[in-house]
């Protein structure tokens, strides 16, 4: 029999699979071979190694040995739940208590804490470590979370050298407490009270009132920290490490001394211990404050650089600088202006966030997770004040603001005080009339904008040009698409009709570079253009273009080629620092004599724009032009400056979150066309299709007989010889537990409904898009495909493309789901190799390694899983001709990224993208169903993108989803056309009277047959009576063999063991007999009612009642679980194996009590055949 073996070391365990003769299994094997229910660990483990994941104290998480065994870390032995560790042959965790007590004073020399584990009655007991288990009661245990990080953080505190390794060690260790405290940790009174956060990053607070200038720093978490470097730009007034009260009590205490210290008491328990880099940081900042005011506004400028320059050598790691300093929504907005402290406002432009989570403004009161976040509008912060102040004053216990009810406490007021201070401009630093001097603005060229009004505009020079379509360049050495010819005449014909500038929007894997270098080829050779073609790119993308410039072009077609950026700037400069430091051209006005074609990024030309500016350019692109969307950053008012006789914008998105990002990109192209600002944002909304037309047609129809400004087409328009794409929607019903689950969110979200709280919305919506994919965590033991709609319909898909032999792509978001999806089709399929997966942790090498290998290993049947963002953009993946996407991004762009991975130019096959759609078996939510709402929202953004418009995700459609999950779909379908047909494979349980009709999928085999027949539904109403019917009528004269019952709280007090033993009985009178019963429950212990019942009593007391109703006839075994085992049973399902062999199922979701108890609602679905 094949199963794990496990031996614990002083290192943590070692782990071996014993196969079925008795032979070790390989580690890369494990997937493939392990039983069934630990593949899903299995693949866990494997990805870890594969990745290198490392614990706290930077050793191996997953270390293979010699003999084919694997070392476990300690902290992923802690991890693991009960079924996970008996699935490895690894002891139950230890289930006594850990005390913890301080000896001496904190932050004093002596400090200890102490620990003993104690029974429950409080005697201790006696546990002796062996290697890295426990030994108590003669038994070998588990040390589990929260116990092993909790005893991590107690060594560290005792073992640290200094006060600050001893505040960073207690820091972690109150960390752990929080989230653990309960049955099995018991800290004292003062670990309870004390809050030590530990600060690993900073930003800067700026505050400015138009003549006066300062700051302050914000301190942030290390998670914060990371995501910061991850791309997001966290908000400095809600993710900022300290609360408003506390942040201003920091900020006294910081300029209260000449140097920054280790850590700061801001009250009698609350510490905030600095990282000792972000120490020598704020250092710095310190220094800075006491800087004269110009100095101050270039510090704010360029803090990185400041910092950077100050440290001593060796004090700070490669690139640590710019990991501590986090740019901030607050600071961005402000530093985008440092102009400096000029920034245009555009108050007609209302902010948007990044995504769906809300933007709150305001105070949390109480403690995470249960505090309550209390939204104030800033014009009745003053009047909130004078409330809060009042009922302070009058003694009352709190206060009622908006809808919230707000303690009246001094720290409450502090609080709100402190909010009104941030957002209220710094008093005058000094004189209040003394101005900024002139030598602190002028760091940035000024241009005229045409943000209220046209200030600046270019039009086409001269009259209309006869244009005849002209060679196509010899220069060019690949032979152009028809589409690709089509977009070079328009580039030819604009430049021949001298307009300023166009919009190249093609379709992603349509071949813009291609487009634009051809264009550029020609303008060389054929038009004798002698001047400089500037490229400005995101960094990643530019040995992109010149790899393109290699493979389509002749050798020196376009001139020399100069990388204006990085390292190699040093070449280029003649003074010290950066343009936008000294306010003047700080690279050499013959930088770019003699070059033909000069590459830059977007940061470098914000840098030195200045020097770019007198340079005068044939050609200016800007690829990826969504980077000058913002009209008021940085690198949009660069991108103004640079000279150039023809400007192109390349983006295949050209609206990401707004029509303003359309507006700014346009005035850059063609300044005026689109009007000033202020009239576009009036003119054209999202909602209003006339005037979205009417922009359509202005911008890609011939205007006075010049060619559009615009040139925008899908690949389902132009490209004759791509093969077909067929989307194909699977529609299945959602299995029982799912459906469960599902109908309990819509419980919340029906509860929730016009209450206006937005941030409880955003979480139902998440809680039924988790469902719709999985009920419950992927990473336990129990893990089941069966149980989730959409698994199944990914499975299905499968296994006809296996049978097929071709490959596939599964985009999957969930990292842990990915894991088990990975385990399951290895095992599934008997793939010889890893299923590989890339997601954001993979990196670069890796990540290219793994397309590599995918793409030359032979033809037949593999699999690739990606994460959509990780693996949604610069991969070339054509192996595959099927894409499915088990989750969706609420992004139709990024799905559509993710899927032109396989299907763009270089793909010979079909190419089919299968939509798993979860749909709930009610026929009141059916149509509803999460997943059909979703793709209805997605279908409509995609139609506006083919169109021009691509919205990005808003509030409004956070509300409109929410609201459809209450109202039936519609029943259009999307157009279909003959290179984007959309297919519908329902199965037959969806359409039981016409199945042979079910369209069939590229592949040519028909689709498997699920089993299930459509669920029944019976809802009951509080007071209603209880009909039994639904149970009554399918069992009909059929006896059960083996009755199941299957609810936590079946013994959970003399009242509900009652009402179970009369369901039983009430059951058996409806059917010739019943063989045996099975209550499958709660301890007493786990059920934690209010009688203080132990579990013998419960038993007692059931078998009493049970035996009073059925005489000895009908014998019954008690199952009893224990919560700290499984603390995912929480299911209440009646389960009948027939003597026919048949086997109904019924989930009551307000258990057995719910369905006898009238004064309850309660739903009964039965499942039959399942």
């Amino acid at each position: 029999m094949v199963g794990f073996s496990s031996k614990a070391v002083p290192e943590g365990e070692l782990l071996t699979l014993i196969g079925q003769t008795g032979e070790t299994v390989p580690f890369d094997d494990w997937t493939l071979k392990a039983p069934a229910h630990a593949r899903g660990i299995a693949a866990d483990l494997l990805d870890r190694w594969a990745n290198d994941a490392r614990g706290v104290d930077g050793a191996p998480l997953i270390t293979p040995t010699d003999d084919g065994s694997v070392l476990l870390h300690g902290s992923v032995v802690a991890a693991f739940s009960e079924q996970e560790a008996a699935a490895l042959a690894l002891p139950p965790a230890i289930r006594i208590q850990l005390e913890i007590e301080t000896s001496g004073v904190f932050g004093r020399p002596g400090f200890r804490l102490e620990t003993r584990w104690v029974r429950p009655g409080g005697l201790a007991a006696r546990v002796t470590p062996v290697a890295g288990r426990l030994r108590f009661n003669a038994q070998d245990w588990r040390l589990a979370e929260p116990l092993w990080s909790t005893l991590e953080a107690v060594r560290a505190v005792n073992g640290a050298t200094d006060d600050a390794g001893q505040q960073f060690a207690m820091s972690q260790l109150r960390e752990t407490l929080s989230a653990a405290e309960g049955d099995i940790l018991h800290p004292n009174g003062f670990l309870k009270r004390l809050r030590i956060s530990y600060a690993a990053g900073f930003s800067l607070d700026l505050k400015t009132d138009g003549r006066h200038f300062d700051f302050d720093p914000i301190l942030f978490s290390r998670a914060r920290r990371n995501a910061a470097q991850e791309g997001e730009m966290p908000d400095g007034e809600d993710d900022g490490l300290l609360p408003p009260s506390l942040q201003q009590r920091f900020v006294e205490k910081f300029r209260g001394s000449d140097r920054a210290l280790n850590a700061y008491r801001l009250d009698d328990c609350t510490i905030v211990y600095l990282d000792p880099e972000l120490k020598g940081a704020l250092e710095i900042v310190r220094r800075a404050q006491g800087l004269d005011e110009e100095s101050r506004r270039k510090f704010a400028l360029s803090p990185r650089r400041y910092i950077s320059e100050a440290m001593p050598d060796g004090a700070l790691a490669d690139g640590s600088v710019d990991a501590l300093f986090i740019e901030t929504q607050q600071y961005s907005e402000r530093v985008n202006g440092i102009d400096i402290w000029r920034k245009p406002v555009l108050p007609w432009i209302k902010p948007k966030a990044n995504s769906w989570l809300p933007e709150s403004f305001g105070l949390y009161i109480g403690d995470p997770p249960e505090g309550e976040q209390v939204d104030i509008a800033a014009e009745q912060l003053d009047e909130a004040i004078n409330a809060l102040e009042k009922a302070v004053v009058e003694g009352q216990d709190s206060v009622q603001i908006g809808n919230a009810t707000v303690p009246a406490t001094a720290q409450a007021l502090d609080s709100l005080r402190a909010l009104r201070d941030r957002i209220t401009p710094v008093a005058a630093s000094s004189s209040p009339d003394s101005e900024p001097t002139d030598q602190a603005c002028p760091l940035f060229l000024t241009v005229s904008e045409n943000f209220e009004q046209v200030e600046y505009e270019e039009s086409a020079l001269g009259a209309v040009q006869t244009f005849t379509s002209p060679q196509f360049p010899n220069a060019v050495s690949s032979e152009p698409k028809d589409h690709q010819r089509t977009g070079f005449n328009w580039l030819a014909e604009a430049w021949a009709n001298r307009m300023p500038g166009v919009l190249l929007a093609d379709d992603m894997g349509l071949g813009k570079t291609y487009q634009l270098l051809s264009f550029l080829a020609w303008l060389r050779h054929d038009q004798r253009v002698t001047e400089p073609f500037l490229i400005i790119a995101p960094t990643g993308l530019l040995e992109n273009w010149r790899q393109e410039m290699q493979l389509h072009l002749v050798e020196g077609a376009l001139g020399e080629i100069l990388p204006a950026f990085g390292t190699n700037l040093g070449l280029l400069r003649q003074g010290r620092g950066r343009d936008t430091q000294s306010g003047s051209a700080q690279l050499s006005a013959s930088a770019f004599e003699g070059y033909g074609v000069v590459l830059t990024t977007y940061e470098t030309l914000r840098d030195y724009h200045m020097s770019f500016a007198r340079q005068r350019f044939a050609v200016a692109v800007c690829d990826e032009a969504q980077k000058i969307k913002n009209a008021t950053s940085q690198i949009r008012r660069a991108a103004t400056t640079v000279n150039a006789r023809f400007r192109i914008a390349l983006t295949g998105t050209p609206v990401e979150n707004r029509l303003q990002d359309l507006w700014t990109i346009m005035d850059w192209s063609w300044p005026k066309l689109l009007g000033a600002s202020r009239d576009f944002e009036r003119r054209y909304t999202e909602d209003d299709a006339a005037a979205l037309g009417e922009l359509r047609g202005q911008l890609v129809d011939r205007q006075d007989g010049r060619p559009p400004v615009m040139l925008r087409r899908m690949k389902s328009e132009v490209l004759d010889g791509l093969p077909q794409k067929r989307i194909v929607k699977h529609q299945i019903y959602m299995p029982p537990a799912q459906a469960d689950r599902y109908s309990r969110a819509i419980e919340q979200a029906v509860a929730l409904r016009g209450s206006g709280q937005r941030g409880l919305m955003l979480k139902v919506l998440h809680e039924l898009r988790s469902t719709s994919l999985y009920p419950g965590s992927p990473d336990g033991a129990e893990f089941d495909p069966a149980h989730s709609a959409r698994l199944q319909a990914v499975f299905t898909a499968l296994e006809q493309i296996k049978m097929a032999g071709e490959k596939a792509l599964v985009f999957c978001e969930d990292l842990a789901m990915q894991a088990r999806l990975a385990a399951e089709i290895r095992h599934r399929f008997d793939i010889s190799h890893p299923v590989a997966r890339i997601h954001g942790g993979v990196g670069p090498q890796m990540r290219q390694q793994i397309v590599n290998a995918f793409q030359t290993r032979p033809a037949g049947f593999d699999v690739l899983i990606l994460s959509p963002k990780a693996g949604g953009v610069g991969l070339t993946l054509t192996a595959a001709n099927h894409v499915i996407h088990a989750s969706r991004w609420w992004n139709p762009a990024v799905e559509d990224q993710a899927t032109d991975r396989v299907y763009r130019i270089g793909q010979t096959r079909d190419v089919t993208v299968h939509l798993p759609l979860a749909v709930h078996p009610d026929p009141s939510l059916r149509d509803a169903s999460f997943d059909f709402k979703l793709d209805q929202l997605m279908e409509r953004k995609r139609g506006l993108s083919a169109q021009l418009l691509m919205p990005g995700e808003t509030n409004g459609d956070l509300d409109n989803l929410f609201e459809s999950l209450f109202e039936p779909a519609a029943t259009d379908q999307p157009d279909q056309t003959a290179s984007d047909a959309v297919v519908h494979a329902v199965p037959a349980n969806l359409a039981p009277e016409a199945p042979e009709q079910r369209p069939t999928l590229s592949v040519r085999h028909q689709p498997v047959e699920h089993s299930h027949k459509a669920p029944r539904m019976v809802r009951y109403n509080q007071g209603d009576d209880r009909a039994w019917d639904i149970f009554a009528d399918n069992l009909g004269k059929r006896a059960i063999e083996h009755l199941i019952i299957r609810d936590p709280y079946a013994l959970a007090g003399r009242r509900n063991r009652l009402l179970t033993a009369d369901f039983a009985s009430h059951l058996a009178r409806k059917v010739p007999g019943v063989s045996r019963v099975t209550v499958i429950a709660w301890d007493a212990e786990s059920a934690r009612n209010d009688n203080f019942e132990t579990t013998q009593r419960t038993v007692d007391d059931m078998e009493r009642e049970w035996d009073r109703r059925f005489m000895g006839r009908v014998p019954l075994l008690l199952e009893l679980k224990s919560r700290g085992e499984d603390r995912r049973f929480h299911d209440r399902w009646i389960e009948a194996y027939l003597d026919d062999g048949d086997r109904l199922a019924w989930n009551l979701t307000s258990g057995v009590d719910g369905f006898m108890n009238t004064d309850s609602e309660c739903t009964v679905t039965l499942w039959d055949d399942v």
